[in-house]
């Protein structure tokens, strides 16, 4: 018998706690030593203490989808009595 009793039956997969997913982009790591520098900091020297994060190296043809525009709805003056 288990010590870890889940009485749903959820799978580990479902269970585990999620990392954030992080894009870095802009970084030419096969060309610079110091992007490449930049890239191991943040990607490979994570300690098991901190924050799980999950990065991830996007390519410099990536594109950023199109900013939302900012919607205020419009402002209508009541009618004041006077």
């Amino acid at each position: 018998m288990e010590d870890d009793f889940d009485p749903y039956g959820l799978p580990p997969e479902v269970t585990t706690q999620p990392h954030a997913l992080i894009g870095m982009l802009g970084l030419d790591i096969s060309n610079k030593t110091t992007h490449k520098a930049v890239w191991e900091a943040f990607a490979l020297n994570r300690r098991t203490d901190r924050t799980p994060l999950h990065f991830c190296h996007l390519n410099n043809d990536f594109q950023m989808p199109p900013m939302k525009q900012k919607w205020y709805p419009y402002h209508h003056p009541s009618p004041s009595l006077v």
